[in-house]
């Protein structure tokens, strides 16, 4: 008595938005917690430079976390949130799995034969006798581009999503001059020049 439908779409940058759907046909009310989660079978060779982080990462609320392999090999962590996004990043790729705004839900960075970024939502879609409920969530495959980046932490409002790009310790200097080598960049086109 109960079906599942699921949609999966893909914009023009690389981000899956999925829409997951319940029609409960019964004559019980059920309770669904959904989750995203990410798997990398095997850590890669880092770069292990102290300014540019690879590894698992994702935001909790106000909280940046930042873990390394060895680390989360060693110990499974553990956050609880409203807000926020997880995910595993390379120097220049990332994978993260946004959920849904306005949910309560529990995050974790583990290992178990393979490393792992996922969260579930706390608070249940309670999906009653001959009702519908749903699900969205967003997942992001792709380059850390700053303007892809920036535009959905500001266009789609994933929180904090341009702390995906590791500016180093000096982020309030390095981020704005950025922006000023692109804009540069962008006039001459030519790099060397900007």
């Amino acid at each position: 008595g109960i079906t599942f439908e699921k949609n999966i779409s893909l914009d023009d940058q690389f981000l899956f938005t999925v829409k997951q759907k319940i029609i409960n046909s019964s004559d019980k009310t059920y309770n669904f917690y959904p989750y995203g989660q990410i798997i990398r079978n095997i850590a890669p060779e880092v770069t292990n430079f102290y300014i540019l982080h690879e590894g698992l990462i994702g935001v909790v609320d106000e909280s940046l976390n930042e873990e390394n392999y060895d680390d989360v090999q060693d110990k499974k962590k553990s956050y609880t949130g409203s807000k926020g996004w997880v995910g595993i990043t390379d120097k220049y790729w990332l994978t993260a799995v946004v959920p849904e705004k306005g949910k309560n839900f529990n995050a974790e960075f583990v290992y178990d034969k393979a490393f792992k970024a996922n969260y579930i939502i706390t608070d249940p879609t309670v999906i009653n006798v001959n009702q519908t409920g749903s699900n969205t969530s967003s997942l992001f495959i792709g380059a850390k581009e700053v303007s892809i980046v920036d535009g959905y932490a500001e266009n789609l409002g994933f929180h904090k999503f341009d702390l995906a790009i590791d500016w180093g310790w000096f982020h309030f200097f390095t981020k704005p001059l950025f922006f000023v080598i692109d804009y540069l960049f962008k006039f001459s086109g030519n790099f060397g020049i900007a």
